[in-house]
C-alpha cells in the first residue's frame, strides 16, 4: 500500500480534468 497515497492526487487530477473537458464539450 506504499504507492496508494501517491496515486490519489493523480487520480483526482484525472477526474477533475475529465469533468472539465466533459463540461466544455
Amino acid at each position: 500500500m506504499t504507492y496508494f497515497p501517491a496515486l490519489l492526487p493523480t487520480l483526482h487530477l484525472l477526474h477533475s480534468f475529465g469533468a472539465l473537458v466533459g463540461g466544455m464539450n
